[in-house]
């Protein structure tokens, strides 16, 4: 036998020979013959040998690895905890973005990517990684970005679905969309040109501000206007 179950190698009987015996051939043949099984179930560290089972590894660990470069790599824990399998590089393009990853052939449903991104995209955008097919990049299921969804330099996540890359976790600059209600709590300051509430049923748009402590001082509704010493003008409007 070369080795037991348990990996051990026991030379055959015979063994150890004598000395000023005759070594018979049975003995030299069959212990030569172990050997021989022995060295090619066994690894070699120059990488010819191929396994054909499961290594289990006892509690021990595979030291001074290198970093993985494909999908069937092993990756290094320094890259995992670098999300060298996530995070792209070489990022270019605002609105038809191109980047590189680790290891990428073809795009699966649940592949997350991340990335900061080059420029402030102006409109819709698609992502191709590693020359693959661009694929558009969408907010909240299928709905296209619109302009200023992405900063410039932003960090930004998506996940691949499927059909698309949907973005996750970065809020629009542009003008958002509420249905129902909406509710504001806190000392909170508007900026900008106009604000305005549209209805688009027959029913008015209203705008309530409500204090809900039963003894607080009567809330107030104030319009200002910017001018010297906080003067107004016959032209400024305040209601309409």
């Amino acid at each position: 036998m070369s080795r037991d179950g348990s990996g051990n190698f026991n030379l055959i009987a015979g063994n150890p020979v004598t000395t000023g015996t005759t070594i018979a051939s049975t003995w030299a043949n069959d212990t030569l013959s172990d050997i021989a099984t022995a060295l090619t179930n066994s690894i070699a560290k120059n990488g010819e040998t191929i396994p054909i089972g499961n290594l289990p590894m006892g509690g021990y660990k595979h030291t001074g690895v290198a970093n993985a470069s494909a999908r069937t790599d092993y990756a290094a824990y320094g890259q995992v905890q670098d999300s060298g399998s996530q995070y792209l590089t070489g990022v270019a393009g605002a609105d038809t973005i191109t980047a590189s990853v680790i290891g990428l052939a073809a795009y699966a449903t649940g592949q997350t990517f991340r990335f900061v991104s080059a420029g402030a995209n102006t409109g819709a955008v698609t992502l191709a990684l590693n020359g693959l097919t661009a694929k558009n990049v969408t907010k909240t299921g299928t709905t296209a970005l619109a302009a200023g969804d992405i900063p410039s330099g932003a960090v930004v996540e998506v996940v691949y679905d499927g059909t698309q890359f949907q973005m996750l976790g970065l809020a629009s600059t542009g003008s958002p969309t509420f249905a129902g209600t909406v509710t504001i709590t806190g000392g909170t300051t508007f900026t900008g040109t106009a604000h305005s509430a549209t209805s688009a049923t027959t029913a008015r748009p209203t705008l309530t501000y409500t204090n809900t402590t039963a003894d607080a001082a009567s809330g107030s509704f104030t319009f200002r206007k910017s001018r010297t010493a906080g003067n107004t003008s016959a032209s400024d409007v305040l209601w309409t």
